[in-house]
């Protein structure tokens, strides 16, 4: 992928996602061929939100989680501050597609 097909790939997603909306799948000069390309686009969503990064996670750290969406070894992914609810507060799900909120341990290190 290039840079603008990299951009272009992040604005679709980037716009779905803070449309709420789902699509289908990315059009096909836009989607990776492989962990690289994916990140890259990771990172330029990253920019388009204007949001400080207030972590990583960590995804499909096992074998049945990697199995489970086709991938072969686990995936980093950035934490964007708005993503973030403190303790004691509370998280409206009526815009959530998925109806589901994923609970993250965080660890502060020097």
């Amino acid at each position: 992928m290039n840079q603008e097909q990299i951009r272009e790939s992040a604005q679709i997603l980037w716009d779905h996602w803070t449309r709420t909306q789902q699509f289908d799948e990315l059009p096909p000069h836009c989607r990776p061929s492989d962990r690289a390309e994916a990140y890259a686009i990771q990172t330029q969503i990253a920019k388009l939100s204007g949001q400080k990064v207030f972590g990583w996670k960590i995804a499909a750290t096992s074998d049945a989680g990697q199995k489970h969406i086709g991938v072969d070894g686990p995936l980093a992914s950035r934490l964007l501050s708005n993503r973030v609810i403190d303790a004691g507060n509370q998280l409206a799900l009526g815009n959530n597609l998925m109806k589901v909120a994923e609970a993250e341990f965080a660890f502060r290190m020097r």
